[in-house]
């Protein structure tokens, strides 16, 4: 098997235990009007919540087609913060712990375009090649 798709994989998984950790077990398996579909797409309808997790292992903060999936699931994120008055958490796992401020500026840019905004943000390392940063609306 690959190795880059086991370690995607992994990270896939982590961010799926993250989620269920906080409540979030009730898998979406819509896609998003793009046709795309985040690594992780959960909720919770009785907090209300929505998780939405990516997994990172070649892709880089700068990669356009990442932005472009990003942007569309920040859209997802807005409505469902706006229309649901629920929470929204979005969360992405990645290797290298230098690309955090990468990942931050990212998804603060994208977010910003789609209007939606963060009541917090985190990041923590949890393990090696287990860095994660959330943001939560």
């Amino acid at each position: 098997m690959n190795h880059n798709f086991n370690i995607h994989e992994t990270r896939v998984r982590f961010l799926e235990t993250l989620a269920e950790l906080i409540g979030c077990t009730l898998g979406i398996g819509a896609t998003i009007a793009d046709g795309s579909r985040p690594d992780v797409f959960r909720t919770n309808i009785g907090l209300p919540a929505l998780f939405v997790g990516e997994a990172k292992n070649t892709e880089r903060p700068t990669c356009a087609a990442t932005q472009y999936r990003m942007r569309n699931y920040f859209k997802w994120l807005s409505a469902f913060q706006h229309r649901a008055c629920g929470t929204g958490i979005f969360a992405i796992c990645f290797g290298n712990e230098l690309e955090s401020s990468g990942w931050i500026e990212t998804v603060n840019r994208l977010a910003d375009e789609e209007h939606l905004s963060w009541k917090s943000v985190g990041q923590m390392q949890c393990g090696q090649g287990f860095c994660v940063v959330w943001f939560l609306t």
